[in-house]
């Protein structure tokens, strides 16, 4: 832990536990699909977090924090409670590295969080056709622009991902965002689509 020994207790158990509970905190945000979304989507927060646990790091100190995350899984049922604060930790992450880290290495564990929770949002479909006609709209809109860049520069976009990703999910991913950024605005002010880069 020689990155995490750098930081108070509580910011530790905080960075630590953030990967697995904005997973959760996503997950939570919608409830459509039932008991069958939900257990898709803790399933897809566990290989998530299997899998970036295995992979390659720009950032040691996220190869710690993640590896850490997964090593303490027998944890996680008890890293559940209290899931409506995500965003202030969050938020308190973030400002709890500012001055301890290269930028580079802030940005890393931003994106590794919003990594999981789009992860995690893309494992059940939960595109509600009821909801708001301007989401609907925005939506099949992103998805013409999908197709359209594929066709352009011979590539494949998935833009059937974006109907995995619900409504409640897009605000809460563009909330998990603006706070990762540290704005403290309402998150649920400018809803749009989040795509992978």
């Amino acid at each position: 832990m020689a990155f995490l020994e750098e930081f108070s207790q509580d910011d530790r158990i905080r960075l630590v536990t953030l990967p697995y509970r904005v997973g959760l905190w996503v997950s939570t945000s919608d409830s459509a699909g039932g008991h069958a979304a939900d257990q898709q989507e803790v399933d897809a927060l566990e290989v998530t977090i299997t899998r970036i646990a295995q992979g390659l790091f720009e950032s040691a100190f996220v190869h710690e924090v993640i590896a850490e995350t997964f090593l303490n899984k027998s944890q996680w049922p008890q890293w559940s409670g209290n899931i409506a604060a995500v965003p202030d930790e969050c938020l308190a992450a973030v400002h709890s590295l500012q001055g301890k880290l290269p930028q580079r290495d802030i940005d890393a564990y931003r994106h590794i969080l919003m990594q999981v929770g789009l992860e995690v949002a893309r494992a059940f479909r939960e595109y509600d056709k009821g909801a708001p006609i301007g989401v609907r709209l925005l939506r099949g809109f992103s998805m013409m622009i999908d197709r359209l860049f594929g066709i352009i520069h011979g590539e494949k976009f998935v833009s059937d991902d974006i109907l995995n990703i619900s409504y409640e999910e897009d605000i809460a991913l563009n909330k998990l965002a603006q706070v990762l950024r540290g704005d403290v605005e309402d998150g649920t002010k400018a809803v749009g689509v989040i795509v992978n880069s």
